[in-house]
């Protein structure tokens, strides 16, 4: 009896320990000066590239998709490995939100963007239960992403044969972010 409570006190211990493995989401600008991670919007986007650091010191690389129910997280051997040789999906349980930064005082810290226009930053939240769906043997995992970015505007003209049209779509640039699995 003894052993059978010890048995099941250290399978109880193996079960309840979590381990969650943060990746890095690139972020910020180049050596050019062009941001890293530009998106149309931020709940709709792939963010390519993201790492981590492994126990053994290696690098871990990853894709992370975001998009409504097809909210992903691809384990990649590679940098750019696609598609991924795993992967765990949000399956619809994602939940976003959304905050601009505030200062002490409660007032938006604004930063100059890619227009010269001084504009809040805003940081995105996100997290879903995933499941592999087949692509392997893991159980469920708990997906959170975090990323903080700011809007600019980009304007382009389009024409055909008798006349243009000129469009203003705002996009968003990745300043920096995590997106962390635990399991």
């Amino acid at each position: 009896m003894k052993k059978l409570l010890l048995l099941t006190l250290a399978l109880y211990g193996i079960a309840a320990a979590q381990t969650t493995t943060t990746y890095t989401v690139p972020g910020g600008h180049n050596a050019e000066g062009n941001p890293v991670t530009v998106c149309r919007g931020i709940e709709s986007c792939s963010f390519h590239n993201l790492t981590a650091t492994a126990v053994d010191g290696s690098t871990l690389w990853g894709l992370f998709g975001a998009g409504g129910y097809w909210t992903q997280f691809d384990y990649q051997a590679f940098q750019g490995q696609n598609p991924g040789y795993k992967a765990q999906y949000c399956n619809g349980t994602e939940s976003w939100t959304q905050a601009v930064i505030v200062d002490e005082s409660g007032n938006p810290i604004l930063i100059k963007n890619e227009n010269g226009n001084m504009v809040p930053q805003t940081t995105y939240m996100m997290t879903c239960t995933a499941a592999s769906n087949g692509t392997s043997g893991d159980g469920p995992v708990i997906i959170t992403a975090n990323v903080t970015a700011h809007p600019y505007t980009i304007t382009y003209v389009t024409g055909w044969k008798g006349g243009s049209r000129r469009y203003m779509e705002t996009r968003w640039v990745v300043d920096e972010g995590t997106v962390a699995i635990t399991q």
